[in-house]
């Protein structure tokens, strides 16, 4: 992955159902395809997921 400055990068914000959250999408403007890298600031109030829990199935 070539190196993409921050300021650089493709933003993204938005409301989703944790509330609202600005994005750096650096996969993105790096052209990774294969899996994701960004960095999420989420302000006082929103939540980093929904409430959830994992069970193992046989």
């Amino acid at each position: 992955m070539p190196l993409v400055p921050k300021d650089a990068a493709r933003t993204d914000s938005g409301i989703g159902v944790c509330g609202p959250y600005t994005a750096v999408l650096l996969s993105d403007s790096g052209g990774l395809t294969q899996f994701g890298a960004f960095i999420e600031t989420l302000p006082p109030g929103s939540a980093s997921s929904t409430l959830h829990w994992h069970a193992k199935r046989g």
